[in-house]
């Protein structure tokens, strides 16, 4: 549309990553079947995404999922539960996945006995 009227697409930028949005009349609103994915580098960060995303509103998850005030769904991961996800080692890796299954936020440091 013109000046003045509904806004049909937005650009916006979310940590340096582009995104669109479309405004779509009577489209289906927010559901669990998507959600944006941050890979983040360190607890502190962790922390300071994850209360801003479920702040005024938002709702904690499992496994690092939360929602943010909108309904959005977000995956605040830090890049460091890699390493225990990933470890050659069988016992770190069952013991990451079985810690990872307990966790709302993830918490870098209860991955490891």
């Amino acid at each position: 549309m013109g000046p003045g009227g509904p806004l049909f697409t937005a650009e916006f930028s979310i940590f340096g990553h582009e995104f669109v949005g479309m405004s779509v009349a009577g489209g289906p609103t927010f559901t669990d079947a998507i959600s944006l994915s941050l890979s983040i580098d360190g607890q502190a960060e962790v922390d300071r995404i994850w209360d801003a995303l479920i702040a005024d509103g938002g709702e904690p998850g499992r496994c690092g999922w939360c929602k943010d005030r909108f309904g959005v769904s977000w995956q605040v991961t830090p890049i460091q539960m890699g390493q225990y996800l990933g470890s050659p080692d069988s016992a770190v890796r069952e013991y990451a996945q079985q810690a990872l299954m307990r966790m709302t936020k993830i918490v870098i440091t209860d991955f490891v006995k």
